[in-house]
């Protein structure tokens, strides 16, 4: 086969580089070190609990079910609705299962090696990210045109802010896995192509179909395989489409299994299957691509979090438009910025299928780090000649430059760094926050472990439901059963309608949580007069919004509520949960916004 030369790189410049993927490692390592001392929060520690009973014998699926979220069966899910564990608008058809077994064997590797040790879990998630910077500096190195290309994007994506939640979060391992095998499979294929070496047309899609198995997001290994035959490999057209077919191969197996297994997603608000359901994710592959791209270019996320809406748009808006109009007027003239554009549009795309979260983005930030380095060469190189010019007429049109530069340099060499440290740790809700810093409201209730607890609004569902693990994890006592019944923005008024029933009132039910829409899809809404049965009550919907949440919803329940010894109720009071006593017959009490 026709070989081609090994890059505009010189050996001389290749041989100063030699250290660039140690030092790109050893800085995201640095950076992310914090991450040691979080603990386990949010899904580790569901995580955890099934992985403890997979190792006695006791759970029902595989090991490979550790992402198993939510089982295909209505009977299923109505029993788990029923006991509190799923909320009670949840849809009896929802399933979100996925399939990451390569993943699943790192977390059981964890539990069987140091069990008792979060700090040896997350070292282990600091040396795969490690792993990762040294991979995506060797292909920097190779893949964009200078040294110092190279070496600002090992850098720029190193310190992203976006990887903290990756790996301070022991459930989200399955990106940096995934990004692990991309980046192997992605310089085999590479070496393959330009420098003649044939192992590499085997390695590179058996390193494909790894990646798919530590996670769904290693379809993008498969987006820029394809931006690479596009934009960077010499070789001829045909010859390109043949390198492409071994890949296209293993991921048509990969689909097949993953649905004959019985594994995706449908019925959920959030999360939407493609293949499944190609309307529902057109519907929201506009806006999410917009999130994402925003996300993706611009400030950190703690920065970003205090900003209003409006703010974060012209933020997002403006740096992303510098940045892709200042590319766009090279991109005839550079390859390696084709290259960048082109896997960076290509890896948002299946990213469109999950709620918005910046771990998502791990993979689609490596072309995108590349395009920021290409960006700051190529600006530094035009605004140069201005300090050696006594006059700078011939050199206005190159201004342009300078807010670029500026853009870039402050979002992600300045700040992101800071970013980093400060969200290398596992996310944590409102919820799980105040359960763990705020005084217990359920400590002086006696015999807690054959109680149910009411939580009659939170700021979110996520922290809401894991707050009975999280109580365990922590050594203190859980209620046997624990219901959620409202989350979202504004008050809730909630209604003594006689001895046994409680009607709630609250308008912007459900709204600003962005777990709430996971459990129902907007394709099988709520209807009025829907009657819910829990175990220990039942819930009535008595009126919904104009845009299908609920507004009015009774809870009666088998016992009168003064006389039940068994039930705990709490409220939250716009900063930790309180405990709550219902208003007497025909009184109305408000309660502070959950969110």
């Amino acid at each position: 086969m026709k070989t081609a030369s090994t890059g505009p790189a010189s050996a001389a410049a290749r041989g100063r580089s030699i250290y660039l993927p140690l030092a790109a490692a050893a800085l995201g390592v640095a950076l992310t070190a914090p991450s040691l001392t979080t603990g386990l929060a949010a899904d580790d520690l569901i995580q955890r609990e099934l992985i403890v009973r997979v190792l006695d014998g006791r759970a029902r699926g595989g090991f490979w079910d550790l992402y198993a979220q939510v089982p295909d069966s209505p009977r299923a899910v109505i029993a788990l609705r029923g006991v509190g564990v799923l909320p009670w608008w949840t849809w009896p058809g929802i399933h979100l299962a996925f399939f990451r077994p390569l993943t699943a064997l790192t977390q059981y590797a964890d539990h069987l090696l140091w069990p008792g040790s979060p700090a040896a879990m997350h070292a282990q998630s600091l040396l795969w990210y490690g792993l990762l910077c040294w991979l995506v500096a060797l292909f920097f190195r190779r893949a964009l045109d200078g040294v110092a290309a190279a070496v600002i994007a090992a850098v720029i994506f190193a310190v992203d802010d976006l990887h903290g939640p990756c790996v301070g979060w022991i459930a989200s391992r399955n990106t940096i896995v995934a990004a692990v095998f991309c980046m192997l499979s992605l310089l085999a294929h590479q070496r393959w192509r330009l420098r003649g070496w044939r192992p590499g047309a085997v390695l590179s899609p058996l390193c494909l179909g790894l990646s798919l198995l530590a996670a769904e997001i290693g379809v993008t290994t498969l987006a820029f395989l394809v931006a690479f035959a596009l934009a960077r490999d010499p070789l001829p057209l045909a010859s390109r489409a043949r390198s492409l077919v071994p890949a296209l191969l293993v991921f048509c197996v990969w689909c097949a299994a993953y649905r004959w297994l019985g594994y995706g997603a449908h019925g959920s608000g959030t999360y939407v299957d493609p293949l499944h359901d190609p309307a529902g994710y057109l519907q929201l592959l506009p806006e999410r691509l917009g999130l994402l791209a925003g996300t993706l270019l611009t400030l950190p996320a703690p920065l970003t979090d205090r900003l209003p809406g409006l703010a974060w748009v012209l933020v997002a808006a403006t740096s992303g438009s510098l940045v892709l109009g200042y590319a766009l007027g090279r991109l005839r003239r550079h390859a390696d910025v084709r290259f960048c554009l082109i896997a960076s549009g290509l890896a948002l795309l299946p990213l469109a299928a999950a709620p918005v979260h910046p771990r998502l983005l791990l993979l689609a930030s490596i072309p995108a780090a590349g395009l920021l380095a290409r960006v700051v060469v190529d600006a530094v190189s035009l605004v140069a000649p201005l300090r050696r010019a006594a006059r700078l007429r011939p050199f206005l049109p190159r201004a342009a430059a300078w807010p670029v530069l500026a853009v870039v340099a402050i979002l992600h060499l300045a700040l992101a760094p800071v970013g980093l440290a400060l969200t290398a740790g596992p996310p944590v809700s409102p919820a799980e926050r105040a359960d763990r810093h705020e005084r217990d409201p359920l400590a002086e209730v006696t015999h807690l472990a054959r109680r149910q607890l009411i939580i009659v609004n939170a700021p979110d569902t996520y922290g809401a439901l894991l707050l009975p693990i999280t109580r365990r994890a922590a050594g203190r006592p859980a209620p046997a059963l624990t219901y959620l019944w409202s989350t979202g923005r504004g008050p809730v008024h909630v209604t003594r309608v006689d001895d046994r029933t409680l009607e709630l009132r609250a308008p912007g039910w459900l709204r600003g949580d962005p777990f709430a829409a996971g459990f129902r899809s907007g394709a099988h809404p709520l209807r009025p007069g829907a009657l819910i049965q829990l175990r220990t009550h039942q819930v009535r919907v008595l009126a919904l919004a104009p845009d299908g949440r609920p507004a009015r919803v009774q809870f009666r329940f088998a016992f009168p509520l003064d006389r039940d010894p068994l039930l705990v109720m709490l409220s939250w009071d716009g900063r930790r949960f309180r405990r709550f006593r219902p208003p007497a017959v025909g009184q109305t009490a408000t309660l502070a916004a959950a969110a």
